[in-house]
């Protein structure tokens, strides 16, 4: 006769989720125990969890003589098992309602030889959706590989994008975006795009990526800003923080990417792919949450694909589920004329909250004309604006026709800014004492007083 297995329940929460209740169930005695259970830590049976409206995850196992498998009735509960030796514990996530009333969906595990179930009900409270503040002035940083950028967004070097240089400092840069073109180590792939020479990043440089970002980057950010806080005080409560989302394929064959468990990958298929983006935008949330900053709130994902590349129904089916998080998704395309119609004009249709114009004047041999154009597009079709430069490359004469152009067409009192600076164009101004430093940073300090401390 089979021993049935006796394993203690863990139930554990996150800290940054409240208001689940389980609806305890007697303990059955030895002899009329199912071959199936659903336990908590204190050994009894849960059959019923009642949840608020918000992101819940919850720990679970599994008390059964023989294998068991489980699945869901809704989209909005997700599962995992776990991967080591312990098969017995199962990782329920339910996503926030931001629907109108209540909700209710079941987990059911299934014993795979007695095919006896325990069916797990999961009722969950509406939520009010609500967004994150949008950043005003968001600076763009490639900190994602170490071994490539060195020393590279260190504490010291974001103090130098959060306070102002002059005796009375002023807080300048409300909100970062991390993104990153190249895997760790070499340019084998590319987390961006379509890959170089057919290859992508893997699965495990882009679990290094995440890492990389969460244990040192926005360490060192969040240390930076507890720092600019006290030395150019602001009512600003936590600097926002947007996440780009690395590219996952979906039409090639990319057996060597790597496997996660309890995820179907078949590369052919955009529902499976999906899948993943799903899996990766939780993990990124769940990191972000598990490392406890106290001066950062994540505001959001980037799409880093700036000619959209998937369909207008692959990423608004994609955006619905970031929505569902209660989080945003942000988009930078670049200057084209042929983007107008399939893209300015209908920028929304693709799922985007937030859609910045990139002028591209910066960086080719093209009229000045084409900053006023892009400021035109963006006033007609609802678009903020993202402003380039690299003195270092190109001298600091383009940048200033940026700013007059962007005073002109009044974009620093009407438009949401990103800023693209190619490595450390601030801090190369700010150390040679541009007069560009001094005009941007008068805009964006003056900005800050009026979104916070007015």
């Amino acid at each position: 006769m089979k021993n049935v297995v006796r394993i203690f329940a863990a139930f554990a929460v996150l800290g940054f989720i409240a208001g689940c209740a389980g609806e305890k169930d007697p303990v059955p005695k030895k002899e009329d125990a199912p071959d199936i259970q659903v336990i908590e830590e204190n050994g009894r049976s849960v059959t019923r969890v009642n949840c608020n409206g918000d992101i819940n995850k919850l720990d679970f196992r599994v008390r059964t003589s023989d294998y068991w498998k489980a699945s869901v009735t809704e989209s909005w509960i997700t599962l995992s098992r776990s991967s080591g030796e312990d098969r017995t514990k199962i990782t329920v996530r339910i996503d926030s309602n931001t629907g109108s009333g209540a909700r209710s969906g079941k987990v059911i595990f299934t014993n795979a030889i007695t095919r006896n179930s325990a069916e797990l009900t999961i009722n969950q409270d509406a939520s009010e959706r609500v967004f994150p503040k949008v950043p005003r002035d968001m600076m763009l940083f490639y900190c994602g590989t170490p071994s490539l950028r060195g020393d590279y967004c260190t504490e010291n070097f974001f103090m130098n994008y959060l306070v102002s240089d002059e005796s009375t400092p002023r807080y300048l840069f409300d909100g970062v975006l991390l993104l990153e073109i190249w895997t760790d180590g070499d340019k084998s792939g590319s987390f961006m795009g379509r890959g170089y020479a057919n290859l992508y990043s893997t699965k495990n440089q882009i679990d290094a990526l995440v890492a990389n970002w969460m244990n040192k980057v926005l360490k060192n950010l969040d240390s930076a800003v507890a720092k600019a806080k006290a030395k150019a005080p602001t009512n600003m409560r936590k600097e926002k923080v947007v996440l780009m989302i690395p590219w996952l394929p979906y039409t090639s064959n990319c057996d060597y990417w790597g496997t996660v468990p309890g995820y179907k990958i078949d590369w052919s298929s955009w529902s499976a792919s999906l899948d993943l983006y799903k899996w990766l935008i939780r993990k990124m949330m769940d990191d972000f949450a598990s490392a406890g900053f106290e001066n950062l709130e994540l505001a959001g994902f980037y799409w880093p694909m700036e000619d959209a590349e998937l369909s207008a129904a692959h990423l608004s089916e994609m955006a619905g589920f970031i929505h569902g998080l209660n989080m945003q998704l942000y988009f930078i395309p670049y200057y084209s004329e042929s983007f107008v119609k399939p893209i300015y004009s209908c920028w929304q249709s693709f799922g985007f909250d937030y859609c910045y114009l990139q002028p591209n004047y910066y960086f080719y041999d093209v009229p000045r004309e084409q900053v006023s154009t892009a400021c035109g597009y963006a006033n007609r079709y609802g678009m903020d604006m993202e402003m380039e430069f690299d003195p270092q490359a190109y001298g600091p004469e383009k940048l200033d026709a940026y700013i007059t152009i962007f005073e002109e067409n009044g974009v620093f009192k009407s438009k949401n800014l990103a800023y693209y600076q190619s490595g450390q164009g601030f801090v190369w101004l700010k150390n040679n004492s541009h007069a560009q430093y001094k005009r941007l940073a008068d805009h964006i300090a003056e900005r800050h007083i009026e979104v916070y401390d007015k």
